[in-house]
């Protein structure tokens, strides 16, 4: 039957195109999570497709030095031979060439230590942590912000807290640390976001803290890098400044995607922002994490998704995962079914990739039922716009509702008056957003003439949660 639904569903013609829709925040509920932090650093390994996150702070206990791994479903705590020290305010990327998880920086305020503040360069090959020694590298600090350039294929940092606030800009191409010497810099600033816009390859830089003061002076200003030099960006809609918070870029929406930080009047927020590379837009997106500040938030390419951990809240610490975007599944009943009592298809688990969605078949006269799937509710193989009146074929007051490309697909008797129908659905992204149709169709002596009856239709839309 995997087979028969994986030829269907690579043949759909794209109804819903992914990211087309609103995009939506969904709180993941893995089984196992790692602690509470904030400040904590995370990267997408796109090899492996695994969200890799190191250290952090927790309250309680101080600076962190733990490595755990999400692959979309499971958090694993993983135990490298070799592994950093433990630290907060640091950066990471993926070094998609070399397939390496690139950390820089960060620092200890572990109660009665020193609270050493590092400028060294680590490598995460997906097994072991690996100090690099670099012939030059940056000062001191903590932080800072990094992305991946694809382009140059280089790491790109830049400003951070050295004790005093940093406006350098720098790259690492695996091997050595250059500062860069673009005719324009941003102003100083730590606590800021940057992401990699890989369409218009470009870096792009948000906010942060311009001051070292005790209230701070936070910044809203947008700046691009291209490998060259960086340009402010000025527009109209410009997020209020903040510090703190978090960005991605959504490749699949082509948006640098903003979330929380703390404000100005040092309140938590909990906005969802966009930038086109032009505008910034606020997003009224469903089910928001709440306020929440020193978070991660990376973008999941296989998935299609942003994956956000941790941080703080006004009270706690909450160690909760969120996901932006992709797709939301669904199951709609449409038309009607035939016989008496009328056939009924009923949605029983959604269509989400990797998983098996099921539909309920109730009231079958006989338990010999199957069900048709199709990639239409509108036109099947030159018949007229669906939905078909059957009654030429002896079936009266029964219509058909999809087209039906695959035809008799196993069910599965429940009760005498419950059967049920399983697709697994391939684990394939390109299936989000797409829809499939389905009708049961059921043998019924004595119905009609042709002793067979249908049941009202149910569109399958694929999402990812």
């Amino acid at each position: 039957m995997s087979k028969i639904i994986l030829a269907t569903l690579s043949c759909i013609q794209v109804v819903a195109v992914v990211g087309s829709q609103a995009p939506v925040w969904t709180q993941a509920t893995p089984a196992i999570s790692p602690g509470v932090r904030s400040n904590h650093a995370m990267a997408y390994d796109s090899v492996r497709q695994k969200v890799v996150m190191f250290g952090g702070y927790n309250f309680q206990s101080g600076s962190m030095g733990d490595t755990w791994e999400y692959d979309g479903v499971v958090w694993t705590q993983v135990a490298p031979a070799s592994s950093p020290p433990a630290r907060t305010g640091h950066a990471m990327v993926y070094d998609s060439a070399r397939h390496k998880v690139v950390m820089f920086g960060g620092y200890d305020p572990a109660p009665g230590s020193l609270a050493p503040l590092y400028n060294d360069t680590w490598e995460y090959d997906g097994v072991d942590w690996a100090q690099v020694t670099t012939a030059s590298k940056p000062l001191n600090r903590l932080d800072h912000a990094m992305v991946y350039d694809r382009g140059s294929q280089e790491v790109v940092m830049f400003g951070g807290n050295g004790m005093t606030l940093h406006n350098d800009t720098w790259t690492y191409d695996g091997v050595d640390w250059t500062q860069a010497t673009p005719a324009n810099n941003p102003p100083v600033r730590a606590l800021h976001a940057m992401v990699y816009d890989s369409d218009r390859k470009k870096s792009v830089i948000f906010g942060g803290v311009g001051v070292l003061t005790t209230s701070g002076s936070l910044r809203n200003d947008t700046w691009e890098y291209d490998g060259v030099n960086w340009t402010n960006i000025t527009n109209d809609g410009s997020p209020p400044a903040r510090s703190g918070h978090a960005m991605i870029y959504d490749a699949v929406r082509q948006q640098v995607v903003m979330f929380g930080g703390s404000s100005a009047q040092q309140m938590l927020l909990d906005e969802t922002w966009e930038c086109d590379g032009v505008n910034w837009i606020q997003v009224a997106a469903a089910s928001n994490p709440g306020a929440l500040a020193a978070h991660a938030f990376v973008f999941d390419s296989a998935r299609l998704q942003g994956v956000m951990f941790g941080g703080h809240d006004t009270i706690t610490y909450p160690a909760r995962t969120w996901t932006y975007g992709g797709v939301l599944s669904s199951s709609t009943q449409y038309g009607a079914g035939c016989g008496s009592p009328a056939l009924g298809l009923w949605p029983s688990f959604p269509p989400n990739i990797g998983a098996t969605a099921s539909a309920l078949i109730s009231d079958p006269p006989t338990p010999l039922a199957s069900v048709a799937m199709g990639v239409s509710d509108t036109f099947f193989n030159g018949l007229p716009t669906l939905p078909y009146d059957l009654a030429s074929l002896n079936m009266p007051t029964c219509q058909l509702l999809q087209s039906s490309d695959v035809f008799g697909l196993a069910v599965t008797q429940v009760t005498p008056t419950l059967l049920r129908f399983d697709a697994a659905i391939p684990l394939d992204v390109a299936l989000q957003g797409r829809h499939v149709y389905l009708q049961a169709f059921c043998w019924a002596p004595g119905a009609n003439a042709a002793q067979i009856v249908t049941s009202n239709g149910i569109d399958w839309q694929i999402g990812n949660h």
